[in-house]
């Protein structure tokens, strides 16, 4: 599991961390989880309304996931 403990401190360790996401998020039916309970998670905490960014180029980079998956 992958927790933040303390704030990142410049944006070279901020963005070394969004390195983690196309490695996880490497098979459609996790980033379908990971939606989905983003989804439930807000909804649950009371919030209808919500934004979020997704980079399908940013994941298929470097994941073995196709653009078309």
């Amino acid at each position: 599991r992958y927790i933040m403990r303390e704030p990142m401190k410049d944006l070279g360790s901020v963005l070394a961390n969004f390195n983690l996401v196309p490695k996880v998020l490497d098979r459609p039916e996790y980033l379908e989880r990971v939606a989905f309970e983003a989804c439930e998670d807000v909804w649950n905490e009371g919030t209808h309304a919500v934004e979020y960014r997704f980079s399908p180029e940013f994941i298929c980079q470097f994941s073995k996931l196709k653009w078309l998956d």
